[in-house]
C-alpha cells in the first residue's frame, strides 16, 4: 500500500504547485517528482503492488473523465479549417522525424500526440491505448515539456515585432504551444484579444483528441501486453473509449460548464496520480538507455512546425 500513498502524496504536491502559476502542469510535475523520489530508493519492490493498482485504476478513470473537458465551441473561431490542418501536419511531421531518428513506433506516436494536441494530458491518455512503456511515456512528456518551456520564453520576446497581426500571433500561439497553461501565459502578455483567440484555437486543438482516442482505442486492434506498462483487451479499450466519448457528447449536448468544472479536478487528480506512479517506478538508467533522441525529435519537429505556421499566420491569418 506504500506505493498508493506515495503516489497520491506526490500528486497532491504537484497539484498544489501547479496552482502557483498557469505554466506549471501538475501532470508534468508529478512524473518528474515521482522519478526523483523513486530513485532515492535502492530497492522499490515494496512499492510495486501499490503503483500497479494506481496505474490500473486511476488511468482509466482519468481517461473517461477527461472526456468532460472537451467542450467544443467553434462560433468564435476564425480560420477554423486551418486548425485541424495544422494538427494533421504536426502529427505527421513529428512521427516522420521521430522514425527518421530511429525512435520506435510507440514513442513516436506519443511525441506526435503530445506536440499536436495538448502535451502531458494527451500523452497520458494515449499511452494506455497503444501499449507504451513507462520510460516512453516519461520521455515523451519531458521532451514536450522542454519544447513548451522554450516557447514560453521565446514567444513573448517577439510578440510585438513578429510581423504578425494579433489574430496571426494568436493562431501561432494556440496551434504550436503544447500545453494550455503556456498558451494562456503567452496570450496574456500579448493582450486580451490575443489571449481569447489563442485559447480558443488551443481548445479546438484539444478537442481533436477525440479522433486519436477513436483511432487508437477502436481501430488499432493489435496489442502488445508483454510490452506496455498497462494493457487493455480490445473489449476493455472499447468500453474505455465509449465512456470517454459519452462524456464528450454529454458535455457538448448539455452545454453545462458547471459539469466541466466539477469533473476537471477529478480527471486531473486521477491522471496526476497515474503519472506519479509511473515516475516512481522508473529507473534513471532505463531513461538513459533511450538517450536524447526523443528530445531532438520534439525540437526539430517543433521548429519545422513553427516555421510553417508562422508563414500561414503571416499570409493567410
Amino acid at each position: 500500500m506504500a506505493g498508493i500513498f506515495l503516489s497520491i502524496f506526490i500528486a497532491l504536491i504537484s497539484m498544489g504547485l501547479s496552482s502557483l502559476h498557469p505554466s506549471l502542469d501538475s501532470l508534468v510535475l508529478s512524473i518528474i517528482l515521482g522519478m526523483l523520489t523513486g530513485n532515492f530508493f535502492e530497492k522499490r519492490a515494496f512499492l510495486e503492488g501499490g503503483l500497479n493498482i494506481c496505474i490500473r485504476f486511476c488511468l482509466p478513470a482519468g481517461i473517461i473523465l477527461y472526456g468532460s473537458q472537451l467542450m467544443i465551441n467553434v462560433k468564435d473561431i476564425s480560420h477554423l479549417v486551418l486548425v485541424p490542418a495544422v494538427f494533421i501536419f504536426t502529427f505527421a511531421i513529428t512521427f516522420l522525424v521521430s522514425r527518421t531518428l530511429r525512435i520506435n513506433r510507440e514513442l513516436a506516436l506519443l511525441l506526435s500526440t503530445g506536440l499536436s494536441i495538448c502535451g502531458a494530458s494527451a500523452i497520458a491518455v494515449v499511452s494506455a491505448l497503444i501499449g507504451s512503456k513507462k520510460e516512453e511515456t516519461s520521455l515523451s512528456i519531458i521532451s514536450i515539456m522542454v519544447v513548451g518551456l522554450i516557447g514560453l520564453i521565446i514567444y513573448p520576446l517577439f510578440s510585438s515585432n513578429s510581423g504578425l497581426s494579433n489574430e496571426g500571433f494568436a493562431f501561432l500561439t494556440g496551434t504550436t504551444l503544447p500545453m494550455l497553461g503556456q498558451v494562456k501565459v503567452v496570450g496574456k502578455t500579448a493582450g486580451p484579444s490575443v489571449f481569447i483567440s489563442a485559447v480558443n484555437y488551443k481548445l479546438i486543438r484539444i478537442s481533436l483528441l477525440i479522433f486519436l482516442i477513436i483511432w487508437f482505442g477502436l481501430l488499432r486492434k493489435e496489442t502488445k501486453p508483454e510490452v506496455g506498462f498497462i494493457s487493455f483487451p480490445y473489449v476493455a479499450r472499447s468500453i474505455l473509449v465509449a465512456g470517454f466519448i459519452l462524456l464528450v457528447i454529454l458535455t457538448n449536448t448539455l452545454k453545462t460548464p458547471d459539469l466541466q468544472k466539477l469533473l476537471e479536478p477529478f480527471s486531473r487528480f486521477f491522471l496526476t496520480v497515474t503519472l506519479s506512479a509511473i515516475g516512481l517506478s522508473i529507473d534513471f538508467d532505463s531513461i538513459a538507455e533511450i538517450g536524447p533522441r526523443p528530445l531532438y525529435s520534439a525540437l526539430i519537429s517543433w521548429f519545422i512546425i513553427v516555421l510553417i505556421v508562422y508563414m500561414i499566420g503571416l499570409y493567410y491569418v
